[in-house]
């Protein structure tokens, strides 16, 4: 194998880590937004609910 097949899949693997690891990040970020929000409703009412405590 040439360095050039080396970089080129080298290159391949690499995205495919960059690209896992950005789904993977996403998913967790989501999780959070989602707990945060959760508990930011809890505490101040949703915008969405009539007759909530923030609104």
């Amino acid at each position: 194998m040439t360095l050039g097949t080396y970089m080129f899949y080298g290159g391949l693997a690499c995205f495919g880590l960059c690209l896992v690891g950005l789904v993977i990040t996403k998913a967790v970020l989501a999780a959070k937004g989602k707990k945060l929000k959760a508990r930011f409703d809890e505490e101040y009412g949703s915008p969405e609910t009539p007759g909530n405590k923030g609104g």
